[in-house]
């Protein structure tokens, strides 16, 4: 079965090309993806799979059927772009002004597709079931894979495991995947405060409640939630991203609003620092004299990859890759995906691509407007999940 896989996705390597490049030149925001998912529900019914639009919005879900076998594995991909202005100048580029795929989508997509095609052709031989989930608005807080959820992808039939892949720069070399065992992304929540004081002329600060120092003040102490209030080896991010109060040099502001971003590892310790900054924004506000309003949204969960899921993926990924194509990373990434509320609810594994190449002058960040890789990590992407699901369908029907 390894060598028919690896065959079959050599065989679609044009096929896996042309298709992200079309993605690529036609990116669509968050739950916006009306031509993306169009485009790749007909490409399942092309394929013989059985096919459900319209799944958390704009989610498209396909189904294979194998021979025999009562689990079912899922594979998901999403579909959306980022607001962001490309850069590059290649024949592909974006054709949308203002929206491009830096981060990837377009090749999850295409990777999942892609496994769809292998794994139909070699359907007679695959003990269960593999549903195909091409999920939109990742890059809306969280709202994607919830509204897939809840819309009973999981279900009719109930997927036992799911996989997932994303691109992936330095240091995963192209033609490598990396592996985190236990978390794989961060959580991300999000920080939205509203500080009010009393205004008043700023030589005559004892006759006002300053909203700016009292933002100051807030913006120190939470700071020491990571150096002095969590555990050194369980990594805490809580970074501010805006400020905005005040209209003129001479005058003291009646209020300030700040946004942040929080990023956790372990779930005890996102409600932790939740915890946290709450005490930390009342005690200081209070203490100051000054009013507020706080807005803790908590959005995307961890992803936390499943050991032994993980592990089969491992073995699966050696096998058909080569060993030393196949890294297990040391550490897990402070980025949020939202792929982590499917981990929540059944084993996942988070499957990173690699696709830094400064050889072919692929070395920027994801979100980055010259964000690109080469496609044959379309062709590793497409190994990787195919043998996997394969190899854990065959496992389930054997014990």
């Amino acid at each position: 079965m390894k060598e028919k896989i690896s065959r079959k996705a050599e065989e679609i390597k044009d096929a896996l090309r042309e298709f992200r490049r079309d993605l690529h030149q036609n990116p669509e925001l968050s739950f916006e993806e009306f031509r993306t998912a169009n485009k790749i529900a007909q490409a399942l019914t092309q394929i013989g799979l059985e096919v459900q639009t319209g799944v958390g919005k704009t989610g498209v879900v396909g189904l294979l059927r194998g021979r025999s076998g009562n689990k079912t594995i899922g594979l998901r991909g999403d579909m959306d772009a980022l607001p962001v202005e490309e850069l590059n100048q290649v024949p592909y580029a974006s054709r949308k002004k203002g929206v491009m795929h830096a981060c990837g989508h377009d090749g999850h997509s295409t990777i999942i597709l892609g496994a769809a095609m292998v794994l139909h052709s070699l359907r007679a031989e695959i003990p269960g079931s593999v549903k195909f989930i091409f999920q939109p608005g990742e890059e809306s807080g969280g709202k994607g894979a919830r509204g897939m959820i809840e819309d009973g992808v999981l279900k009719n039939p109930d997927v036992s495991a799911i996989l997932g892949v994303h691109m992936w720069p330095a240091p995963i070399r192209l033609g490598q995947i990396g592996l985190n065992y236990g978390p794989s992304m961060a959580a991300s929540d999000s920080i939205y405060l509203k500080i009010k004081g009393q205004g008043g002329h700023a030589a005559m600060p004892h006759m006002t409640i300053d909203p700016i120092v009292i933002a100051a003040q807030i913006i120190n102490m939470i700071q020491l939630i990571a150096s002095r209030m969590t555990d050194p080896l369980d990594p805490v991010v809580v970074s501010i991203g805006l400020i905005k109060g005040g209209t003129r040099r001479n005058i003291i502001a009646n209020e300030v609003e700040l946004e942040g971003t929080v990023r956790t590892l372990l779930p005890e310790t996102r409600i932790k620092v939740k915890e946290k900054i709450e005490k930390i924004v009342k005690g200081v506000a209070e203490a100051l004299e000054g009013g507020y309003e706080l807005n803790y949204v908590m959005g995307v969960a961890p992803t936390i990859n499943e050991p032994g899921l993980t592990r089969l993926v491992e073995e699966a990924a050696q096998e058909i890759l080569g060993e030393d194509q196949v890294l297990r990373l040391q550490h897990p990434h402070m980025t949020g995906e939202d792929f982590g509320a499917l981990c929540e609810t059944i084993p996942g594994t988070f499957i990173k691509v690699g696709v830094y190449s400064p050889e072919k002058g692929h070395v920027h960040v994801l979100h980055s407007p010259r964000f690109d890789f080469d496609e044959e990590a379309l062709v590793t992407g497409v190994k990787t999940v195919a043998y996997a699901a394969v190899k854990y369908l065959s496992r389930a029907h054997s014990e």
